[in-house]
């Protein structure tokens, strides 16, 4: 009897023990999964969050790089162009239209090569980030069977992947540098294609201008029209060159041979390709030196009379002013001079209109009407703001005098 009864208290023993692990393993088994039905809620949250974040960033980084492309044309790539002053003004004219063609081509489609970018690496790092996922998953679950007491393998007690390699913290200013480079290769490239058009429309590329007396006349009448007329620089700038004080002192001169050669010399030099500012400049100068040269030349006779009558009595006839000139000629000149004025002035009507500075063609960022509220950049010419500003100015004037009327009326 007493060995009965302890056999059957082992057995009761031994079926409480294995009770009790299976109690310990389901409650273990339990835990695990609460543990990881909270573990995935919070990477979830983790994801929405991190994606958030990563939109903001990519939004950031859109705007940083069109701000960052268009301050690159404005400040560096556009005048880089168009900064030599030996250019022409029509080339220099056409070169900025062709940049500002390419440059709004390339700034339209540039949003949507960053769209495309971002997206494409958002998708590998959200591949890789699920990738990550389900090797941890699945290392995770091989150690939960390890818990409840399954044969460990060489699998399961495999180290976890390395993390990956971290963006490097200047992402943002290796992406302007892109962009920027973008945007110059593709306005030098429009560019080239466009003055390659050019020549081959106006000939410039035959064998009669390539030429070397015809560079010589076309860069010697460029330097020139250029030191005479800048049409970028004021008065002072021109007395600053060696060259332009020069050529200001052969306009001044009084003689009437050297005024006669210098005027012929300069309208056939304008209208080689005729333009309003030059011959309205070419007129307003020659009648203005006209002026100063007769002052000068008034003083020289004064001097002259002094000589033969004070200080050489007698000897007007012989060394006085005028002697020796033939008079047929001086008359010849001085018509020739009225007559070049008289062509300057009949040829404004004919001539192109052009503008004489570079404002007439010179682009400022504004924000255009038709896309506002999108956040993009628009154009605008300078000749059209100053028309707008002209019509506010009119249109106050109008209001003003309306409040005065009504003043009036009230009165």
């Amino acid at each position: 009897g007493g060995g009965g009864l302890l056999a059957r208290g082992k057995a009761t023993l031994a079926a409480a023990k294995e009770g009790a692990k299976h109690v310990v393993s389901g409650a273990a088994h339990v835990l695990e999964e609460e543990r990881h039905r909270i573990g995935h809620r919070i990477e979830e949250k983790k994801q929405a969050l991190k994606a958030g974040v990563a939109e903001k960033i990519e939004a950031k980084l859109k705007s940083t790089i069109l701000d960052t492309a268009a301050m690159t044309y404005i400040n560096s790539i556009k005048p880089s162009v168009t900064a030599d002053p030996r250019m022409p003004f029509t080339v220099r004219q056409f070169t900025q239209r062709i940049v500002d063609i390419a440059y709004t081509k390339f700034n339209s489609r540039l949003p949507k090569i960053l769209d495309d970018v971002l997206l494409k690496r958002s998708d590998e790092v959200a591949q890789e980030e699920e990738k990550l996922n389900l090797e941890e998953a699945d290392r995770l679950k091989r150690a939960s069977a390890a818990m409840q007491g399954e044969v460990l393998t060489e699998e399961s007690i495999k180290a976890p992947p390395p993390s990956p390699p971290p963006s490097p913290p200047d992402a943002a200013t290796d992406a302007q540098h892109k962009a920027a480079t973008i945007i110059e290769k593709n306005v030098r490239r429009s560019v080239s294609t466009k003055r390659d058009d050019f020549t081959h429309t106006y000939g410039v590329s035959s064998k009669w201008s390539r030429s070397r007396l015809r560079r010589f006349l076309y860069r010697t009448r460029a330097a020139f029209l250029y030191n005479y007329m800048p049409f970028d620089r004021s008065i002072f700038g021109v007395l600053s060159s060696p060259l332009g004080v020069a050529i200001l002192a052969v306009s001044f001169w009084p003689g009437w041979y050297v005024r006669a050669i210098f005027f012929t010399l300069l309208l056939a030099a304008i209208t080689w390709d005729a333009e309003r500012f030059q011959l309205v400049h070419l007129v307003i100068t020659l009648k203005g030196t006209q002026f100063i040269s007769g002052v000068i030349g008034a003083i020289k006779m004064m001097f002259l009379l002094w000589g033969c009558g004070v200080y050489r009595p007698g000897t007007c006839d012989t060394a006085g002013p005028g002697v020796g000139e033939v008079l047929w000629v001086q008359v010849a000149l001085v018509c020739w001079m009225q007559l070049l004025t008289v062509i300057a002035f009949l040829g404004i009507p004919y001539a192109r209109a052009r503008g004489g500075s570079m404002t007439g063609t010179a682009l400022k960022i504004v924000k255009d009407k038709r896309l506002k509220g999108e956040g993009e950049l628009g154009y605008k010419r300078l000749e059209d703001e100053k028309q707008d500003s002209k019509s506010e100015v009119a249109s106050s004037k109008v209001s003003d005098d309306d409040d005065d009327d009504d003043d009036d009326d009230d009165d």
